[in-house]
């Protein structure tokens, strides 16, 4: 649907709509939730308008002439002998379903589009006469029309209040989209504006094909009859010195100030030319013109009228040197054909734009609150693209800073990537430290397909850290890592609305950082994810995740199963023995930058943590107001209201897996340091285990979720269910 308008009781509407490929006018009842096509045609019929106080209905169109054609023949089985004309004019359908023929109200060589009705005999708007889109009014009761705004730019679109004359308007300016409203305008504005030069070529050219079209038919109906000749000479003749005559248009059009005028709606009853056995007599014989030396007369101005500027005799700056003897309307129309104004080629210049502007609020279970912005800038063209940002906590010293270019013009994509973390630990367990983490990475993208591709990332690390307990010496360490990243990726989802995909997403990295100042510092790392979202019916989804994900080498780090996601109030569990989030003092914690949590709901954050984690997630997403509407929903909050229904498992170990009899959940070793040492198995279900159900929607701008999760440990379920807020989107 392109556009529709109702009419005065609301119980009508007229739209124009594509249907295979075909742009046609429909009406339509939203009571009974039906359609009727008014036109079946190869023509393009815009803007439709209810005439107030009537069925009528006005409209724009690029057909010829004054009927309906080929109603019952479809667009694709018509065959033209000439192309469509890129003209539009202003038609009205009487909505008499017997009645075949359209009024035409409008018959020119240009673009007039956007009718707004004031009443029965008045009509407002947009044409392209003079060059450039401004208003006009035409009178249907003496078929007169006139230009009634005078602006330098063309008016995009517009709208009128009659009832306080109040004109609104869009229209560029410096290279943006602007709304402007112009109270108080007066609506029998009777404007003149001379036609841009752009415009006179191009209506030349139009006539100029339609005289050649002409004559080929009049040769064709001509072979067989020499008696019509003779009306046809005369006819020519006639037609040629009244274009000499016509300065600056040729269809409706005139250059005097007021150019209100009837519109004739076709030549009929003229008589055709041979114009195949034409012969024009010489020139210089009376009665005749001369449009190559043809000077119009110049009245004589009293002092009254000397200081007044005629239009018909008006000269500008530029244009004195094709002023005078020889300006006629051929003349100049033969030296613009002679004139090349094709300027170019021009050399593309890079201008970038700042697309894609992100705030939001983020949640780090170390860090606490952080605001974030983000920024996405790229060229006309996209070959290039910079990502940016900056989160900052509340503590105020710590943060994160990123920056990235891509540069996407050939099929290997390439990208360069700086990263700084900022970590700050105040006064815990009567240490204060601080950690930052620096890294610059470059990287390759190869696609396969439009579904899958190969990345290559090599990379740089450095971390610091400082302890800023000690008074008199601070304990502080660096070390440097070189490294690599490689992965395939593959998805082939379609996003059906905010976060509702239809598809499998997969992924599988790995990750080596080689210690260059502490070979003991190396260590490796092997990560898979799958998703899949599975249409039910309609927009119910069934989505379901799998993640595994190992640490291995000299300086191994950890997985932290449990929480959520930006969880607002989270809470994290302390390990008593080899926990990766202590903070001691004069301990060098550098791993803690390197640590990765992993979502399980019903737990804390560091539930269970270990080198190798492995977790499965099923959703029911039911969006319950789209599941239940299927027309439009305006608001925000109901358009993305989603009710799920979830179940979570897995689990998190070191040494052996889960699947074996003997892991390091289940098992317990006890040894002092004397000459026993003691191993327990405590049978311990080793999975970590949830059920519950969720509310997500969008709420000032925020995309916020509410799940309640009942716990399963050790096949036991808790007693009270896990309460989660967070904010932003899951998988």
């Amino acid at each position: 649907v392109k556009s529709l308008d109702f009419n005065d009781n609301g119980r009508l509407a007229v739209m124009s709509a594509d249907l295979n490929g075909q742009n046609d006018l429909y009406l339509y009842n939203p009571n009974r939730n039906t359609f009727q096509r008014i036109t079946n045609d190869i023509y393009d019929d815009l803007y439709p308008r209810f005439i107030p106080d009537s069925d009528k209905i006005v409209f724009s169109s690029n057909r010829p002439e004054d009927s309906l054609y080929y109603v019952n023949q479809p667009a694709r089985d018509i065959q033209l002998n000439t192309a469509i004309d890129d003209n539009f004019n202003i038609f009205i359908y009487e909505g008499d379903d017997t009645d075949s023929l359209l009024t035409r109200v409008t018959n020119t060589v240009s673009k007039d589009i956007m009718p707004i009705p004031q009443d029965e005999n008045t009509i407002y708007y947009l044409s392209d006469q003079r060059g450039i889109y401004n208003v006009y009014k035409y009178n249907l009761k003496d078929s007169l029309f006139n230009q009634i705004t005078n602006y330098a730019l063309s008016i995009q679109d517009f709208d009128i209040n009659f009832s306080n004359q109040t004109l609104a308007f869009i229209m560029l300016s410096e290279s943006d989209d602007y709304v402007y409203l112009d109270e108080g305008f007066d609506l029998n504005n009777n404007i003149f504006t001379p036609k841009t030069q752009r415009q006179e070529l191009i209506q030349a050219k139009i006539i100029s094909q339609r005289i050649s079209e002409n004559r080929k038919k009049l040769s064709q109906q001509n072979l067989n009859d020499s008696s019509s000749l003779i009306p046809n000479r005369q006819l020519v003749e006639q037609t040629d010195t009244l274009l000499a005559n016509i300065p600056d248009s040729l269809v409706v059009d005139s250059l005097q100030q007021d150019v209100s005028f009837p519109m004739e709606d076709s030549l009929a009853g003229e008589e055709l030319v041979d114009t195949d056995d034409y012969s024009f007599d010489a020139q210089g014989e009376e009665g005749l013109i001369d449009t190559d030396n043809y000077a119009f007369e110049v009245p004589e101005s009293t002092d009254r009228e000397a200081n007044n500027i005629s239009t018909d005799n008006f000269k500008f700056e530029t244009d004195n040197e094709d002023s005078g003897i020889g300006n006629s309307f051929l003349t100049r129309y033969r030296r613009l054909q002679k004139e090349t104004r094709i300027e170019g080629p021009i050399p593309y210049e890079t201008r970038f734009s700042a697309d894609n502007i992100v705030t939001s609020l983020t949640v780090d279970p170390l860090r606490r609150f952080g605001f974030n912005i983000q920024v996405q800038m790229n060229d006309m063209l996209e070959n290039h693209r910079f990502y940016g940002g900056i989160v900052q906590y509340t503590d105020l010293q710590s943060g994160n800073i990123y920056a990235e270019y891509e540069f996407l013009k050939n099929r290997v994509d390439l990208r360069a990537r700086y990263e700084r973390n900022g970590y700050f630990f105040p006064e815990r367990d009567r240490a204060t430290q601080k950690y930052a983490k620096n890294q610059f990475q470059v990287g390759a993208a190869l696609p396969f397909s439009v579904t899958t591709r190969l990345e290559i990332n090599p990379f740089y690390t450095n971390t610091y850290f400082i302890d800023l307990s000690q008074v008199n010496t601070d304990v502080q360490s660096s070390f440097h890592y070189g490294g690599i990243q490689a992965g395939l990726v593959f998805d082939n989802t379609l996003i059906t609305g905010l976060k509702n995909f239809d598809g499998t997403r997969a992924k599988i990295f790995f990750t080596h950082h080689q210690g260059l100042n502490d070979p003991g510092k190396s260590f490796s790392n092997i990560e898979v994810d799958v998703r899949h979202y599975q249409k039910i019916y309609r927009d119910i989804t069934l989505a379901g995740k799998v993640f595994y994900g190992n640490f291995f080498g000299n300086n191994a780090q950890k997985y932290l199963l449990g929480g959520m996601n930006n969880w607002l109030f989270f809470n994290t569990d302390t390990q008593e023995e080899n926990d990766p989030l202590a903070i001691e003092r004069n301990v060098d914690n550098s791993n803690i930058m390197f640590t990765q949590f992993t979502e399980l709901r019903g737990f804390n954050y560091n539930k269970y943590n270990g080198t190798d984690v492995l977790t499965f997630t099923a959703e029911l997403r039911i969006p319950i107001v789209r599941f239940l509407q299927r027309g439009p929903i305006a608001s925000n909050f109901f358009r993305n209201l989603e009710f799920v229904g979830f179940y979570d498992i897995g689990s998190s170990w070191t040494g052996n897996s889960p699947f074996s009899e003997e892991n390091s959940l289940n098992t317990e070793v006890i040894d002092d340091g004397g000459p026993f040492r003691a191993e327990i198995k405590n049978f311990k279900n080793p999975w970590l285990q949830s059920y519950g159900a969720g509310v997500r929607t969008v709420l000032l701008g925020y995309y916020l979720k509410f799940d309640v999760a009942y716990p399963i440990e050790d096949n036991i379920v808790g007693d009270k269910p896990k309460l989660y807020l967070t904010l932003g989107y899951d998988f």
